[in-house]
C-alpha cells in the first residue's frame, strides 16, 4: 500500500510537466505577412510573419500542395497570426508546417 501511495503522486508531477512541455510547443505570430522565396524549386514560397511585439519570425511552409493553401485566408502585406505547434529554427525563427491540422493561420478581418 504505501509504494501504491509514492506512485500516485509521482505519476501526477510527471503528467503535469508533460502537459507543460506540450503547452510550451505552441506559439503565435501576429504582424504583416510576406512570401520569401528560399529556393527556387519550392513550389510556394515560404509565409513569414514578423511579430515586432514579441521579437520573433514565423515561417509557415505551405507544402507542395499543387494550390496555394493560403488563398482566402492571408494575403502579403495583411496583418495575419500564425499559431500551433512549431519546430525551432534558432532563437527568434519558428517554422510552422501547413500540412499539420494544428496550425492555424487567420487574416485580417474584412468590414462588411
Amino acid at each position: 500500500m504505501v509504494v501504491r501511495k509514492v506512485r500516485q503522486p509521482l505519476l501526477i508531477i510527471t503528467a503535469a510537466l508533460a502537459a507543460n512541455i506540450a503547452a510550451a510547443k505552441d506559439i503565435s505570430c501576429t504582424g504583416t505577412m510576406s512570401d520569401v522565396v528560399n529556393d527556387p524549386r519550392m513550389a510556394f514560397p515560404y509565409a513569414v510573419v514578423y511579430d515586432i511585439e514579441n521579437h520573433r519570425t514565423c515561417m509557415l511552409d505551405r507544402g507542395p500542395a499543387g494550390h496555394d493553401p493560403l488563398r482566402g485566408l492571408c494575403n502579403a502585406g495583411e496583418t495575419c497570426t500564425i499559431s500551433g505547434p512549431y519546430r525551432r529554427q534558432n532563437n527568434e525563427t519558428y517554422i510552422f508546417d501547413f500540412g499539420d491540422r494544428r496550425v492555424n493561420v487567420k487574416g485580417p478581418t474584412r468590414g462588411r
